[in-house]
């Protein structure tokens, strides 16, 4: 037991990485239709936890990782921290890609949901499927860690003092400040840089930059235990209630007549929505699972198998399903429960168990 450890975080970055089961397996009774498959029957409810997740999960989890990476670069010199970081992400990344996103893409088109050949599988990023984060996360590893080793001590200096003055500032100041960086992006793609522009499906300018502001504060909570303290113990009522609040004024936007503005406070809203569902992850976790728990460390050592394993299980079981007579409101929790069951099963009976299994899947 290490009482430096972060087991609040270990256990929020598990969940986060899990709720990849209910959201994907959301999108297939999601009346959208906007998925590889879907199921006969709609629930309005997967429409619903589908726009939830996705408000707060990965952005939520890029500042859990941005935590990490300040650690994890302190702990190691630079060649070390590389190749960490580098086997942790790339080595899984490929390995999936080489297997059981090729295998997906041969279920799918077996079970005529998709016809991919080997061109779109290469051009349009097929391979990548669910692991596009961990391509992000690379970029980040590697520039940001480049950044600070070449960073000149003056201006070091500078960035520590501009970040406590910041971080002296309440914080709601802060987080009403936070959404400006999405507004950000929205202007830069206005002003005629090609955000959008894939390269070979794998990512675009704009997915690298959706998500770096968050990536980066967790870098700035990681550089301070107090900031990081205060970040994730605030009151979850009042967060709550706030959530609630900014949902109300954002459904109250068709007044405003002008498109540019309609879309500027849209996109300030939403952001600031995240930020706000974000600090209410982390204070539900600091207060209610900030201790060491065996249970919650088996779950955290097996929740990158978990994600990795998930998606090709979830259109699996879901192709049965679809084929099935079973009605959408069973179908639907016994989805999500066969994916959890079998990908921890995976880790515990397989990725565990073997070596090489280890080293590919979980980079360690």
């Amino acid at each position: 037991m290490n009482n430096n450890r972060l087991y609040y975080m270990d256990s929020m970055r598990s969940v986060l990485m899990a709720l990849g089961i209910v959201l994907h397996s959301s999108q297939l009774f999601n009346p959208e239709r906007g998925w590889r498959l879907y199921h006969n029957e709609s629930l309005s409810l997967a429409q619903y936890l589908v726009e939830f997740i996705h408000a707060f999960r990965m952005p939520a989890f890029f500042v859990i990782s941005g935590v990490f990476f300040i650690i994890t670069f302190r702990k190691y010199d630079f060649k070390r921290f590389l190749k960490v970081r580098v086997n942790r992400v790339l080595i899984p990344l490929i390995a999936t890609a080489l297997t059981l996103n090729l295998l997906q893409v041969y279920i799918l088109n077996t079970a005529g949901w998709s016809n991919i050949d080997l061109s779109i599988l290469i051009n349009e990023g097929e391979w990548v499927s669910h692991l596009w984060f961990l391509i992000n996360l690379l970029i980040y590893f590697i520039v940001l860690a480049v950044t600070l080793v070449v960073l000149p001590e003056k201006l070091k200096t500078s960035l520590k003092w501009l970040i406590n003055k910041i971080f002296s500032m309440p914080l709601f100041i802060i987080i009403l400040f936070l959404p400006i960086f999405s507004i950000s992006v929205l202007a830069i793609n206005k002003a005629g840089v090609p955000l959008y522009e894939e390269f070979y499906g794998i990512t675009s300018l704009y997915v690298i930059l959706k998500f770096i502001p968050f990536f980066i504060f967790g870098i700035l909570l990681g550089l301070n235990k107090n900031y990081l303290n205060r970040f994730s113990s605030q009151n979850i009522l009042v967060l709550s209630a706030v959530v609630i609040f900014l949902w109300l004024a954002s459904t109250q936007l068709t007044s405003i007549s002008s498109p540019m503005i309609k879309q500027l406070t849209i996109s300030y809203l939403d952001s600031l929505i995240s930020w706000v569902l974000i600090l209410i992850c982390f204070a539900i976790f600091y207060n209610f699972v900030n201790s060491y728990s065996k249970i919650w460390e088996n779950f955290s050592q097996a929740s990158y198998s978990i994600y990795l394993f998930h998606h090709i299980l979830v259109i699996s079981i879901g192709i049965l399903l679809i084929n099935s007579t079973m009605p959408a409101v069973l179908a639907f929790p016994l989805l999500i429960c066969l994916t959890f069951f079998l990908s921890y099963q995976i880790h515990q009976k397989l990725i565990l168990k073997f070596k090489l299994l280890r080293f590919l899947y979980n980079g360690k």
